[in-house]
Order: C-alpha cells, then structure tokens, then sequence
C-alpha cells in the first residue's frame, strides 16, 4: 500500500466513524404559531432548536441520570441542549395601552439543559430551563418582524411588557409505554400516561396525562413541544407513520406570564389555578426524518381571557 492509498484509507475511516458517531444524533427545530388558526393573541409564537447526544455518550449525563429520583435501571441516557423562545400578548395587539383585563405583552427566551432516561417502557426526563423573560427576551422585536415581513399589522403595545427577570425552570417528567397492540405487528397502538412536576420563578405546577399513538409505531414518544406541553422526545426512527392525541391537566401554582413579575409591581391577570390541553397530531419518519404537525386545544387561562385557545406545532427531527 503506497502512502497516498494510506492516507486515503485513513481519512476516509475518520469520516465513516464521524458519521457513525453523529448519525444517531439528531437535531430537532420547531416553530409554534397560533396563525394557523388565524388569531394572534396569548401564546401566539414560540421557536427554537434542540440537539440531542447519542445515547450514552456523555459520561456526565450517564453518572448524574443514575443520582437522580426514578432513574430506570439500564437505561439509555441522552443529553440534549436547547434554545427556545416564547412569545405571549393580549387578543388586543392594535391597542397602545391594551386593557387591563387582558394579559401582559411577555417574551421568554431561555436555554435548556435535559437529561433523557429511556428503557422500552420507561421515560424520566429531567431538565433546567435558564434564561430571561422581559424585554432581554427580544420577543417584541421577534413578533414585529415577522408581522412585517409578511404585511400583518404589528403589535403596539410592548411598552407594557413584563420587567427583565432572569429566569429559572427544573422540570421532572415521567412517562410509561404501555402496548395495547403486539409490538411486532405492522400497525400498533401504545398508551403513554405521565405525570411530573415543574418548579423556578416562571413556572410552577404538577402535571399528569397521556397520549395514545396508532400507526407504524417509532421507538420515540411522541415529538417534544415547548413547555408546558405533553412530554416527547428529539429523537427519529428509521421509518414510520402514525397519528396520536393526548391530554394534559395542570394544577398551576404560578405562571408568570399571567401572575406578572417576581420582585417589582407588573401588569398581572388573575389566573385559574387548573388548565387542561389537549392534542392531536401526526407524525412521518422517513430516512433518519421525522416531520410532525400537532393541533393543540388549551382551556381557558385566566378569569377574563374569553374563549379557549389553540395554536399549531411544526417540528422537523433529523439524525445527523
């Protein structure tokens, strides 16, 4: 073997292993948007990205998963780093000054470290949210943007916004799989109850749902949302198909975005203390791609907010 095939050989067993090593790391960009049900009012917007490692390739997270409460013996553990942001105003975006029964204009931009413990019927997420909510979120400039790019009218009334607050989130998540079908048979049914509990000066409240999947079933768990929302994953499958729906209650201790600023006086809304979700959705892997839409149903928020709201959810999941 002449140098030049050595050095061919070489190079090209660098890029198989690199590619091996990234191929089964996946990165997940999502884009929330109450536009598709052409309203423009409580959470209205919400994007970011995630990636999330191989399982069991970072020695730290693996270490720190089997510390932590209802660690699942024998699980893959994955770490995952996030960026999101989230926007919320009141239904009255033309007004100056909107009303005072209508909730504040707010942005909540925030990175996010998660730790990911999975068997085949068994998923604890742990996670911790950091970031800002204010005008340090830059969600006036993000929502304004966007309106004018595409003509819409903009958002006038952003000087009533939340304070800077620096923000903090530790979420815990739990998840089953139960199969009501054969787990081999071509098109499968599984039921995925949860419950968990989220604490930080944003949000606090404790949660417990399910979702039901049917279809040519992946071994994720349905696609992950911006919180809060109905546990999923940031991972893709090699193939598949399926439809699911899924609820959610939350009995809400605080939510800032309602409840207004921790330590200085801030525009606030009297909250109710129980919400419920619900979801509907489908999901498409093809070639290490997942692409999802979800339709989400949220209850009423707060004692003046009006009618119920929804929104729809857009994520792509790719392995790298």
């Amino acid at each position: 073997m002449t140098t030049r095939t050595l050095h061919i050989a070489v190079l090209a067993g660098l890029a198989a292993v690199s590619f091996q090593a990234a191929e089964a790391s996946t990165l997940t960009l999502r884009f929330e948007n109450d536009v598709f049900y052409k309203s423009d009012r409580e959470y209205t917007s919400g994007q970011g990205f995630t990636w999330t490692d191989d399982a069991n390739t970072d020695p730290w997270a693996t270490h720190l998963a089997q510390w932590l409460p209802m660690y699942p013996q024998g699980a893959d553990v994955r770490a995952s780093y996030s960026l999101d942001q989230a926007i919320f105003t009141p239904r009255d975006t033309a007004a100056v000054n909107p009303p005072l029964t209508q909730r504040p204009y707010a942005g909540w931009l925030y990175t996010t470290l998660g730790i990911d413990s999975e068997t085949q019927s068994r998923l604890s997420q742990y996670s911790m949210d950091i970031g800002v909510v204010g005008p340090w979120a830059l969600g006036e400039q993000a929502q304004n943007f966007v309106h004018s790019l595409r003509g819409f009218d903009l958002a006038n009334g952003w000087h009533y916004q939340l304070h800077n607050e620096p923000g903090i989130v530790l979420s815990d998540q739990q998840s089953w799989r139960f199969w009501l079908s054969d787990p081999a048979s071509k098109i499968g049914i599984d039921i995925i109850p949860h419950a968990g509990g989220v604490i930080g000066n944003v949000y606090d409240y404790l949660d417990a749902g399910g979702v039901v999947r049917v279809g040519r079933l992946t071994k994720d768990w349905t696609p992950a949302r911006i919180a809060p929302s109905t546990p999923g994953t940031n991972i893709a499958d090699d193939w598949g198909a399926y439809v699911f729906a899924g609820v959610e209650g939350r009995a809400v201790g605080r939510n800032i975005f309602l409840d207004g600023n921790s330590f200085e006086s801030s525009r606030s809304v009297d909250k109710y203390p129980f919400v419920a979700e619900g979801e509907l959705g489908a999901a498409v892997t093809l070639w290490h791609v997942r692409f999802a839409y979800t339709h989400v149903f949220l209850s009423r928020e707060y004692t003046t907010q009006g009618p119920f709201h929804q929104y729809g959810t857009i994520s792509v999941t790719a392995r790298l």
